[in-house]
């Protein structure tokens, strides 16, 4: 059973069974197709089923792998994972680290007092 909704009336609407009743209905709008995807010719005769469509336009536009250039491993270099240590084992190398320049920081201004707390009068 398919989606089945209820009216304000209380009536039960099947929308699944309506669609399948009416798949062959000529389709509201500027393309020549009915409601279940097949293309209409003249006289609204079926030209081509929607799976017919559907296998041309992913014919069309399915993107194809380029065999032809260079691959990522023939390309790569030669890794090796390194411990840190240096082979006479002098204890673990060291690399210049350059600093990154100082940026400086422009702080929002700071608030003196929090607002006060609204609170309603009596009325009298």
């Amino acid at each position: 059973m398919g989606r089945v909704y209820k009216t304000a009336m209380g009536k039960s609407i099947d929308i699944d069974n309506i669609m399948l009743r009416n798949e062959h209905v000529i389709a509201v709008g500027n393309r020549k197709v009915n409601a279940g995807g097949d293309e209409l010719g003249a006289g609204g005769k079926v030209v081509k089923t929607r799976n017919q469509v559907m296998k041309e336009y992913y014919a069309l536009n399915t993107p194809v792998a380029d065999t032809s250039g260079p691959t990522i491993m023939a390309d790569a270099p030669d890794v090796t994972v390194e411990s840190g240590m240096d082979e006479v084992d002098e204890g673990p190398s060291t690399e210049v680290v350059v600093d990154a320049p100082v940026v400086d920081v422009v702080l929002a201004p700071e608030v003196k007092s929090l607002p006060k707390k609204f609170t309603p009068k009596e009325k009298s």
